[in-house]
């Protein structure tokens, strides 16, 4: 019979072996006195590491900002440079006019404005008079006494730029000074141009690198003047640094651009970490070099380690000292230990029976099987849904509750977990009595006593497959109700467009039938109104578009100054008619060619404007465009105008929305177009805002993204005016369905030498094509028995097998979704034009393929 010991008896045994020569009790003081000097060595070997690496990484991080100095002074000082390089060129030529002293002055007032950090920019005569400056008092002076004009002097060199050592300004500014000379051809000194530096800039700059109270950044002059520490280091400016022993003299000793110290600082008498980095660059020749110094107090550095390694020592020495106190109870408590053991095990009884009674407690089937797939623990839920009693379910094997495929798939579920841990699946569950039911089964690897086991869930999933079902007949329905949504507006577009093209067709030719003046004004209002009416369709379209996710994108290289321009000259007329200002603004550093659809970009912009226009009275309307930043171009719309609430913001953005009503009574419109605008700048990728005042105007803001890009190498050139060119006379077919529309065609082509032919339908203008000879078509693409498209295909299947050259086709349709020129194209029409067509934009179509008619028939 096999008797389980104690496990204080069994402990007992395994000390004995390892220390023979102790008892028990000492065996345990022993190994705990161990573990205690252990942790001690560790604590002590992981002070050390963090120790140094607190020191790698203070001198990485104080070396970036270093770096960080050392990039933003080359950047200004190269741009100071590039400044007194081009008045190094421009000088002499000013001098050629008449005021050239004051144009030089105010010249270099506008280049002290544009560079931060610049105070005063100077040109001398070759005795140091300061002939001009942007500063009017030192105009006069002479500064042949400044150490940086007689180096410069003495220099004469115009390849190197001229760094002073720090010195006080005539106003008492500390300052540093770049200078270059001016030659004459024989390369005699004829002046000098200098720049001085304002301290405030430096200041700024080292103060921004700043990242504890403890820091100091340091900027020093070469020969060994210091001339600025960040912050608060006032009294150390001009002080000599290239003494024996300093950091900086053995940073130049060696010659290195970065040089790393840590010790004690004789000129700050503490005890710092430093990095110092010489400034090199090779678009920056200076005769001088300027030194970058970031550093640490060390105390401070250190003071956080220190902290944290003394309290890691006491709570070592509070953990020692209550493991020797557990110890000793723990001694004291091992003649209790048996009666505790008997305790236990009631309860871990107790315990178990609790287990039990909660799995068979939970919703789902509860399992736990073995690499044979055999059941060693189930709860109720599993015998409800296989219909197996607990006898059975001992006897079976988890395959057996599925059929078909879903038998493989569980049995490779089973061994995905018992080799990676965890799976899942969905499967039916096979009632014995035929009926499934669908669950998710999940199923993770434990180890118990050494053997593998699958415990898992199965949660019947028979209401979420009932909402899926339902949710996927819903989506189908929802796509169904959007393509029948698309399908009604364009229906709706051909129609309205239909009459619409009689309407504005008719209207331009009584225009040209000379009516008096009010029969005219008469016209012009329904032609107004058609147009307003066109616009909304247009809107509404693109609002659909949009929303059902049909709207692209047609991205280009756009030019863009050129599209403001045209803008601009677009509604010029209509605001010089309201007494106003139309103003346009670019940013020069903004890139000409840009990447974005100029159709939609257009279309954003002639809204805003039209609306800035309608809604002000006096005043003016201006346009800028600036370059927000490296990634962002902003483009504003601001007037004069009425304004807006401060409430009404955010509606005038919804559709078919204004401030309020007065506003559509007195100056009309739908509320659409604001809301397109919107849309149109999301799906570009912007975002548009707004701020209004009452009773002084509105500015809209667009932030789109900033994407540069080059010319097009086959710039778009504008189709000539062909209409007024004299043309060959053309046989042309009108294949159209609408009486109205063909008399408004016949009224346009009446003054032209033009003879025109009708079908009714596509059949009837296929059959006409292989009769007669035709030179034109004019397709429109919608018509009874068989439209336009299939009738132009069958032509050029019949062009084809007669081997005839191709026949011009105009397609004309009523639709305006995009996609339809595509489409035909793809048909095989030469060109697109959307309904309502202008009379001029039809003349110039066809003297265009008249042009062509006649250029292909000359040998």
């Amino acid at each position: 019979m096999d008797i389980c010991l104690p496990s204080h008896t069994r402990a007992t045994r395994r000390q004995g072996k390892l220390f023979p020569a102790l008892n028990r009790y000492q065996s345990q003081w022993f190994l705990l006195i161990g573990a205690i000097l252990l942790m001690f060595a560790v604590v002590l070997v992981l002070f050390e590491q963090q120790y140094q690496q607190l020191h790698r990484q203070e001198r990485e991080r104080l070396a970036a900002q270093a770096q960080v100095i050392d990039h933003n002074l080359v950047r200004q000082l190269a741009s100071v440079y590039e400044v007194l390089r081009y008045l190094r060129v421009e000088v002499p030529r000013w001098q050629q006019l008449s005021d050239w002293q004051n144009e030089l002055q105010n010249h270099l007032q506008l280049l002290s404005l544009a560079m931060p950090g610049v105070r005063t920019l100077i040109f001398f005569d070759p005795n140091g008079n300061a002939i001009s400056s942007n500063r009017r008092e030192i105009i006069g002076k002479n500064f042949a006494y400044r150490e940086y004009f007689q180096r410069t002097k003495q220099l004469n060199n115009p390849d190197i730029l001229t760094l002073s050592s720090p010195f006080t300004t005539v106003s008492g500014i500390w300052s540093l000074n770049l200078s270059l000379p001016l030659q004459d051809d024989n390369k005699a000194f004829v002046g000098m141009l200098s720049a001085s530096l304002d301290s405030s800039y430096f200041s700024t700059l080292l103060l921004s690198v700043l990242y504890a109270p403890d820091m100091l950044s340091t900027i020093i002059h070469e020969e060994g003047t210091l001339y600025l520490t960040e912050p608060g280091k006032k009294e150390l400016s001009g002080r000599p640094m290239r003494q024996p022993g300093t950091f900086l003299t053995q940073h130049l000793a060696n010659g290195q651009q970065q040089s790393v110290f840590s010790g004690f600082s004789t000129s700050l008498q503490q005890e710092r970490l430093a990095i110092f980095r010489t400034i090199q660059d090779d678009s920056l020749p200076l005769d001088r070099a300027l030194i970058v110094v970031t550093s640490r107090l060390l105390s401070a550095l250190e003071k956080p380690l220190y902290q944290q390694f003394f309290l890691q020592i006491g709570l070592l020495l509070l953990t020692s000292l209550l493991l020797c106190l557990g110890l000793l109870f723990y001694q004291r408590r091992q003649q209790a230990i048996e009666k505790e053991r008997l305790a236990n095990e009631q309860r871990l009884r107790q315990e178990r029976d609790f287990v039990r009674q909660m799995i068979n407690a939970l919703p789902g089937m509860f399992y736990l099987i073995d690499l044979s797939g055999r059941f060693r623990l189930w709860n109720k839920a599993l015998e409800e849904a296989t219909g197996f009693s607990s006898q059975e379910v001992e006897l079976a094997s988890a395959l057996e509750f599925f059929q078909g495929d879903e038998q493989s798939l569980i049995a490779e579920r089973i061994q995905v977990v018992f080799q990676q841990g965890f799976a899942t699946a969905e499967a039916s569950v096979v009632h014995r009595n035929g009926s499934a039911t669908p669950y998710y089964f999940v199923g993770h690897r434990v180890e118990a006593e050494g053997e593998l086991l699958l415990i898992g869930m199965g949660l019947d999933i028979s209401e979420r497959k009932r909402m899926e079902v339902a949710l996927q007949q819903a989506k189908m329905a929802a796509e169904a109700a959007n393509q029948a949504k698309s399908e009604f507006l364009a229906a709706m577009s051909h129609e309205i467009r239909t009459p619409m093209q009689v309407v504005i067709g008719m209207g331009d030719m009584l225009l040209e039938a000379g009516l008096h003046a009010q029969e005219q004004a008469y016209v012009r209002k329904q032609q107004s109104a058609g147009n307003a009416l066109l616009e909304l369709i247009n809107q509404i379209l693109d609002l659909a578009k949009i929303e059902s996710g049909h709207m692209q994108l047609q991205e280009q290289a756009v030019d863009l100054p050129a599209l403001l321009q045209e803008l601009i000259l677009l509604l010029q007329d209509v605001a010089k008619g309201k007494a106003l200002q139309l103003n346009l603004q670019v940013d020069p550093q903004l890139p000409i060619w840009l990447l974005a659809d100029p159709l939609r970009l257009r279309q954003v912009l002639f809204n805003l404007l039209s609306n800035a226009i309608k809604f002000t009275e006096q005043g003016s309307i201006r346009l800028t465009a600036v370059k927000e930043d490296e990634e962002r171009l902003l483009l504003t719309v601001e007037d004069t105008g009425i304004g807006i609430e401060a409430a009404h913001w955010e509606q005038i953005f919804d559709r078919f929305s204004q401030a309020d009503s007065s506003i559509t009574r007195r100056y009309g419109g739908t509320g659409l177009g604001l809301a397109i605008a919107r849309q149109l700048v999301q799906l570009m990728g912007g975002s548009i805002t707004m701020h209004s005042v009452m009773g002084a105007g509105s500015t809209f803001r667009i932030f789109l993204p900033l994407r540069p890009t080059t010319a097009p190498l086959t710039p778009v050139i504008p189709l000539p005016h062909l209409a007024e060119r004299s043309s060959p006379a053309l046989t042309i077919l009108l294949a159209e369905d609408t009486e109205d529309n063909q008399l408004l065609i016949q009224a346009f082509l009446k003054h032209t030498p033009h003879r025109l032919l009708f079908a009714v339908n596509g059949q009837e203008a296929v059959r006409l094509v292989q009769e007669q000879t035709i030179d034109l078509v004019l397709m429109d693409v919608q018509m009874p028995i068989m439209d336009g498209y299939t009738a132009t295909r069958l032509i050029r299947q019949w062009e084809a097998e007669q081997q005839r050259s191709a026949l011009p086709i105009i397609a004309c349709t009523a639709h305006a979704f995009e996609g339809e020129a595509e489409r035909s194209r793809q048909a095989g029409c030469n060109q697109h034009l959307s309904k309502p067509i202008k009379k001029r934009q039809l003349l110039e179509v066809i003297a265009q393929h008249a042009q062509q008619i006649t250029a292909e028939s000359i040998p």
